[in-house]
């Protein structure tokens, strides 16, 4: 794939190769009150596909006082407990960014009928594409490919892996896109989440860093569904545990000779990214973002399949991986719209309910556990059930708990606090077959990629502090 050449105070790329940076900067010289042009960025996400600009440069700073460096510390643990979502229409201009239809996806439907129109239109947003999250505690910079090329070189990170299941894939699918790398880069023969294609972010045009020979962040991903497959990774497994395993979860296979041969595909899949991460260049290291949990209807099988990733982690070089977990997030039983994947092409998406996120934590449970007391929850299928009890909650804190007691000879697992404030979005959901987990990209899970690049800040700090 070609070098895509994105401007470094941006995140798009130049209209043709004769045009700089600087040209293209210029041309927005005219821009509304809100310090956007009008009409430049609908062009480049309507027909050529690329993220349109963001003017929100947030640079790290490598010499902070001695009250910042102590606050980004506190901030490394903190940040993403205690906020609220605030509406801000700038903010959704800034994260906007194409998501074309390469597979039929509900997601990808959804942008075509409720952003596209509204960009030709020149009209007020979707809600749920302009809340930013404010923090209680501490700022949230929102990434910009100036300001992650910068960080990743202050890490030595040139490779980034994304392990989980599909809320890793979107989000994968979102980090990307908010830097600008067109949506749907996919083999065509696999669905996105189960895709293992390697995509890069070229640093090409940051040359503070691109002149050191920094030149750009290769990304792949693990993909883990089913309880079967994070037994199976761990290289500590016991044999037996794993057979009654396959016995133990529902079949997502006709034949036990389909189960097995999806199996060795999968082992591939891990041995090709241990592989991944080991071949990465001397002195270099490999950001790992993980998460597992939303597959998992009981304590036990989550426990083992915890256990079995954190093994896998562990059998990796300890000096070439900055590995964090990020938080397991339930969905909202009975969201909107509430109708079914038959009703997708056809259904009126004027009428698409816009609902506001919940205010806080203690409106979420009162809503939910209404929803779980009235008469129509009898026929919740089980995942409603279990997405709605606590039982995610629970496994958040015993991860927190087993994390904390690792030895100190084993490699440190950061935590990325997301649960807090994604939880309480109960709009842009996908709606349609029930599903209530996902959100519709663009949508509200981009926030969690901006809490995650705020993270990497506070951790390079942390690595700046530590070499003076």
């Amino acid at each position: 794939a070609p070098t895509m050449v994105f401007c470094s105070a941006c995140r798009f790329r130049p209209d043709s190769s004769t045009e700089t940076c600087g040209e293209r900067l210029q041309s927005l010289s005219n821009m509304n009150s809100s310090g956007v042009h009008d009409i430049t960025p609908l062009q480049w996400v309507t027909s050529e596909g690329y993220r349109n600009c963001s003017f929100a440069r947030v640079q790290m700073t490598p010499l902070l006082t001695d009250k910042e460096k102590r606050q980004a510390g506190v901030c490394f643990r903190q940040r993403g407990l205690s906020g609220k979502w605030v509406r801000d229409a700038v903010y959704a201009r800034r994260n906007i960014y194409p998501n074309k239809r390469y597979t039929e996806t509900t997601w990808h439907v959804a942008y075509e009928n409720l952003v596209v129109p509204r960009y030709q239109n020149n009209s007020e947003y979707p809600s749920y594409l302009t809340y930013r999250w404010e923090d209680d505690r501490c700022p949230v910079a929102e990434i910009t490919l100036d300001g992650f090329c910068k960080v990743m070189h202050a890490l030595n990170a040139t490779q980034i892996l994304f392990v989980g299941d599909s809320l890793s894939m979107q989000f994968r699918k979102s980090f990307e896109s908010v830097l600008g790398l067109p949506f749907g880069v996919l083999h065509p023969a696999w669905r996105d989440w189960l895709a293992a294609d390697e995509t890069y972010i070229s640093c090409s045009d940051v040359p503070e860093v691109y002149e050191l020979g920094f030149e750009r962040v290769v990304i792949s991903m693990l993909n883990l569904k089913p309880v079967r497959e994070a037994y199976h990774m761990d290289p500590l497994r016991n044999e037996t545990l794993v057979e009654d395993m396959y016995k133990e979860v529902p079949r997502m296979h006709n034949d036990e000779k389909s189960l097995r041969k999806s199996m060795g595909r999968f082992m591939n899949s891990v041995n090709r990214q241990k592989q991944f991460v080991e071949k990465n260049s001397p002195g270099r290291k490999t950001l790992v973002l993980m998460n597992i949990g939303v597959w998992f209807n009981f304590q036990h099988e989550y426990r083992g399949a915890l256990r079995g990733l954190f093994n896998w982690i562990d059998s990796l070089p300890k000096d070439k991986i900055i590995p964090f977990f990020r938080d397991t997030v339930q969905g909202h039983p009975e969201c909107t719209p509430n109708a079914t994947e038959k009703d997708l092409h056809s259904y009126d998406w004027s009428q698409y309910p816009l609902v506001e996120p919940y205010s806080n934590y203690d409106e979420y449970r009162r809503d939910t556990e209404e929803k779980r007391n009235s008469a129509s929850a009898t026929n919740w299928p089980i995942y409603w059930k279990v997405q709605s009890n606590g039982t995610f909650e629970e496994y958040n804190t015993w991860t927190k708990d087993e994390i904390a007691q690792r030895s100190d000879d084993l490699v440190k697992i950061n935590w990325l606090n997301v649960y807090n404030s994604s939880l309480l979005r109960r709009d842009g959901l996908i709606g349609f077959g029930g599903d209530c987990l996902h959100h519709n990209l663009p949508g509200p899970r981009d926030a969690e990629v901006h809490l995650a690049y705020s993270a990497l800040l506070d951790l390079a700090q942390a690595k700046i502090d530590s070499q003076h």
